[in-house]
């Protein structure tokens, strides 16, 4: 089944529900089209930082204790700078979200594992391997 996506929630929850093939319009195909492209030396460095701070911002998400989720943002801020310097503050940002959104950062290695199958200027489409 083929799912669409022009946001970050959109594309996590097209992750997450297994499709085969993931259509992906406006902004966010570039920003897939790096995280897709990172080597896999740099990706390993970006996704352990980037699972820290993406479970962080779910944590901040969860906690109910005002201190405590203050705390918990704030790790997703620091820890968040590192794989800006690799990927880039937007699309790191965006990475965070998808994992977010998906309540899970392994949501971002499925990603990856997907395919380009088209690609044009408007859109992206995506299909498992």
């Amino acid at each position: 089944m083929r799912r669409k996506a022009t946001s970050e929630r959109e594309l996590a929850d097209a992750i997450n529900s297994g499709a085969d093939e993931i259509e992906i319009e406006g902004d966010l195909c570039a920003k897939v089209v790096k995280i897709k492209a990172k080597g896999k030396v740099a990706w390993l460095i970006a996704f352990g930082a980037l699972s820290i701070a993406a479970g962080s911002a779910i944590a901040a998400f969860k906690i109910h204790n005002a201190k405590a989720k203050a705390a918990a943002a704030s790790g997703t801020l620091l820890l968040g700078s590192i794989p800006a310097v690799s990927l880039g503050p937007v699309v790191a940002t965006s990475a965070i979200k998808i994992a977010t959104f998906a309540g899970r950062t392994s949501a971002l290695n499925e990603l990856r594992e997907y395919k380009i199958k088209e690609r044009n200027a408007e859109f992206l489409i995506l299909a498992r391997k």
